[in-house]
């Protein structure tokens, strides 16, 4: 037997009038009300750019895209999610899985491995933050990107590497029952909302 749990979530008559108005207005993906989501992150988290998406997947892909990783090794924690996996095979590139650290399940690359990298994904596992030199052995800058997908209410959301990416999915804290937030502070603004668009 499935046991039934019971929401706690409460609506004021002004949440539910709110709700009544997005549905009403028939706007489910752009307009004021996403307009209001991206500015919070913005203010929440002191950054530049916030542009809702449709997942969490889809901007991981948009920000493999647009970040020119294309036929590239990129650097993946071993353990993660098939979302990341499926990013990084979007645009023809070859994953190379790097250990963990089995405190905080993160990405813990072994720099004298002697392996050739040339972008890399770090994961927030669990809502620990996860951090990853923007380096490799071979290079001093190589594109970041941070599957932030349990990220949201971390200290450095937003400000760490390329580009981070927020789920909004339903099994996360916070959460539109789906959705996904990309952050970033450089200017990537143009393509990124092409791309969403």
């Amino acid at each position: 037997m499935i046991p039934f749990f019971k929401s706690n979530l409460r609506l004021t008559d002004s949440d539910s009038k709110e709700i009544k108005n997005i549905i009403n207005s028939g706007i489910f993906c752009n307009g004021k009300y996403i307009e209001k989501l991206e500015n919070h992150f913005k203010e929440k988290f002191n950054i530049k750019y916030a542009v809702a998406c449709s997942n969490c997947t889809s901007g991981l892909i948009i920000a493999v895209k647009v970040l020119g990783i294309e036929k590239q090794s990129v650097l993946l924690p071993a353990f993660t999610w098939p979302s990341t996996l499926y990013a990084v095979q979007c645009n023809n590139n070859v994953p190379l899985w790097c250990d963990i650290n089995l405190e905080s399940w993160d990405v813990s690359p072994n720099l004298s491995n002697g392996y050739f990298w040339e972008s890399q994904i770090s994961v927030d596992v669990f809502g620990n933050e996860s951090y990853i030199s923007p380096k490799s052995q071979f290079s001093d800058k190589i594109p970041t990107i941070y599957d932030a997908a349990h990220g949201y209410g971390l200290d450095n959301l937003g400000h760490r590497g390329d580009i981070e990416v927020v789920s909004l999915g339903i099994n996360k804290g916070i959460t539109c029952t789906q959705g996904g937030m990309i952050l970033f502070n450089e200017e990537l603004y143009n393509p990124i909302r092409n791309l969403v668009n």
